[in-house]
């Protein structure tokens, strides 16, 4: 199930697709995962971490596990 618009949380068997993000209540920060690939964090429009220099085309999205594991 992919998450809903506008959501800052990730539920149990969730999925994060490219082009998708998790926005904080105040909309201060962004946790996207982005089409190239990349799981980028964002404050105030600024990118302040991402788990990866590389681009990627074959990442299908993440998902949060019943475990509670995130898995790329």
């Amino acid at each position: 199930m992919p998450v809903s618009k506008g959501t800052s949380t990730l539920g149990t068997q969730e999925w994060l697709y490219p082009d998708q993000k998790l926005v904080s209540p105040d909309g201060s920060a962004e946790f996207c995962m982005q089409e190239d690939g990349k799981i980028v964090i964002y404050k105030n429009g600024t990118p302040i971490w991402q788990n990866t220099a590389e681009q990627r085309s074959d990442v299908k999205g993440l998902i949060m596990q019943e475990d509670g594991n995130l898995v790329l």
